[in-house]
């Protein structure tokens, strides 16, 4: 079992999960900030991007392992929007697009 957070796709979060593999996880659990999008259309590329990489984990691993998500505050914009109504705006449209 992995259980992290704050992914996106910096270094250190690429360094991250080229680790995945040798340690056979059977689920990873990732707690929030998963790709810093931070709801902004301009930036809807990271999901892709982060997504991406996810998917080279599964190939070299050779199998595909759940992920159990939580949403963090730059999935929904939260960081860079201060005073947002987080309950009119919980669930950024992307986060949806992504995982409905």
């Amino acid at each position: 079992m992995i259980n992290a957070g704050d992914s996106g796709t910096t270094k250190p979060a690429r360094f991250f999960n080229s680790l995945l593999p040798s340690l056979k996880p059977d689920v990873f659990f990732i707690g929030g900030d998963i790709a810093y999008d931070d709801n902004f259309g301009a930036c809807y590329y990271t999901w892709d991007y982060y997504l991406t990489e996810l998917e080279l984990v599964f190939e070299e691993t050779g199998y595909i392992f759940p992920i159990v998500l939580a949403i963090g505050n730059h999935d929904v914009g939260l960081n860079e929007l201060p005073g947002i109504n987080i309950t009119k705006n919980l669930y950024g449209p992307y986060f949806l697009l992504f995982f409905p």
